[in-house]
């Protein structure tokens, strides 16, 4: 696998693991547990979902550079 690939199949793989997190909050969310504290109504939980998804995406792209 080449450089490139390599740190394509990272990004893609932390942007998974983002979804994946993006859909543990919902589940949280819908049974009342912890998330609901954090979610106003200036912040929602799409807004919230997002922000923990771009989180992995940096990560994953920060790796991809150290690792390239």
């Amino acid at each position: 696998m080449g450089s490139r690939e390599k740190a394509f199949a990272i990004i893609m793989l932390c942007g998974i693991i983002g979804i994946i997190f993006a859909i543990i909050l919902q589940l949280l969310y819908d049974q009342a547990i912890f998330v609901d504290e954090y979610i106003t109504d200036t912040n929602t939980l799409r807004e919230f979902q997002f922000v923990v998804f771009l989180v992995w995406e940096i990560l994953g792209i920060g790796v991809a550079a150290v690792e390239s």
